[in-house]
């Protein structure tokens, strides 16, 4: 097999690996071949010759690059473990000699080893992340939200043609959609973790290095305090703030603001006729994050909870992060205070729709069956 048609796929959960691999025939068609890399035994059990990414004593990277690691921000290891870790991977990838690289999110220590490569080398890179638009997969060749080539150069959407009057039939159908609570899906379930911590015990790379039995007790202390929503009043006038994970990439690296800062600019910006209505992220059980929230509640902040759809049609403003609700957002047409570093950050209408129509991808994620079409519409990512 020629040198430069070696692909790399790094494969970091089961729901990856049933997603990416649906890809290898069409790789496989064109003369390419394909190597997966994980460090996830219930990985290797699924994807038979993927290679296993062991520790090693290397550190030859320098540890500028995995400073904004999201692994390293959540404190899961230290800088200097980062260092050995992104050197372990960097080995291995130099050995496959890939002139293609595909990873999802881009964030993790390991996924920045495989960037850092694929940019020092100048070879072609993808990054994936999930939209929550339809399960549809956001693709962009630099990163997702700050990272991405759309945030650096959102103007790229306007050499696009739209369809308005098939976008709000569109807008239509996916509204009806969103009246239903879609299925939350699962990256792990206990018996693909079981297996990976006994990969983790014969040597495999472990990105998670916290002890385990304070990480539980931590976990189960933060379960104590849960926040108490109550049920929207439609008849009065409200901002719209909702939050996100604290500890989720979105927030650590691509924002310099925290979900206080988000409640507090409603606070500021709010009329007097005007409440504050905080939707929590349900996945949120950091017990500080909590409290800091319960903190900032009075008569006129106060916390919801009902379907964001509902909530996004009857706000008069959104203040967001970069969560997919500020897409959605713009989607109906809201006035919207964007205070990270989300990809829509510079979207007006015509940027949303170009957005939907032309950039964001048909393939959805992980139930979908890959077809030769929707395989080579990757390819216009390279170009754009």
């Amino acid at each position: 097999m020629e040198k430069n048609n070696r692909i790399l796929i790094y494969v970091d959960s089961i729901n990856r690996a049933k997603f990416f691999y649906k890809f290898k025939k069409f790789f496989e068609e064109e003369g390419k071949e394909v190597f997966f890399i994980t460090n996830k035994l219930s990985v290797k059990f699924f994807i038979k010759e993927a290679i296993l990414l062991k520790n090693c004593n290397k550190k030859f990277l320098s540890p500028n690059i995995f400073e904004k690691s999201l692994s390293v921000l959540n404190k899961y290891h230290t800088l200097s473990e980062a260092v050995k870790i992104g050197s372990c991977v960097y080995e291995v990838t130099e050995k496959i000699d890939p002139n293609e690289i595909w990873i999802w999110n881009g964030s993790t220590t390991i996924e920045k080893s495989l960037k850092y490569y694929a940019d020092r080398n100048k070879i072609k890179k993808l990054c994936f992340e999930i939209s929550n638009i339809e399960n549809r997969v956001f693709v962009d060749r630099e990163g997702i939200s700050g990272d991405s080539l759309l945030y650096k150069y959102p103007e790229i959407l306007d050499k696009f043609e739209i369809n308005l009057e098939k976008f709000y039939k569109w807008r239509e159908k996916y509204l009806k959609s969103k009246n239903s609570v879609p299925k939350k899906l699962k990256s792990q379930i206990p018996f693909y973790a079981i297996i990976d911590n006994i990969g983790y015990l014969l040597g495999l790379l472990k990105e998670d290095r916290r002890k385990k039995l304070k990480l539980i007790f931590s976990r189960l202390k933060n379960k104590v305090i849960k926040l108490s929503v109550n049920k929207p009043d439609y008849s009065k006038k409200y901002i719209l703030v909702p939050l996100q994970v604290s500890n989720d990439s979105q927030v650590k690296i691509y924002s310099k603001y925290r979900n206080e800062d988000l409640i507090k600019k409603a606070i500021a910006i709010a009329k007097d006729d005007e409440y504050i209505y905080i939707k929590p992220h349900p996945m949120e059980d950091n017990l500080e994050e909590i409290e800091t929230i319960k903190s900032l509640l009075n008569n006129r902040v106060i916390l919801v909870n009902d379907n964001i759809f509902n909530l996004l049609k009857n706000a008069q403003k959104v203040v967001v992060n970069n969560s997919t609700v500020g897409i959605e957002a713009l989607i109906l047409e809201k006035e919207i205070i964007i205070l990270g570093n989300a990809y829509y950050k510079n979207f007006d209408f015509k940027r949303t729709v170009s957005f939907i129509q032309n950039y964001l991808s048909n393939i959805k994620y992980p139930n979908f069956e890959i077809t030769k079409e929707n395989y080579l519409s990757l390819r216009k990512y390279y170009e754009i």
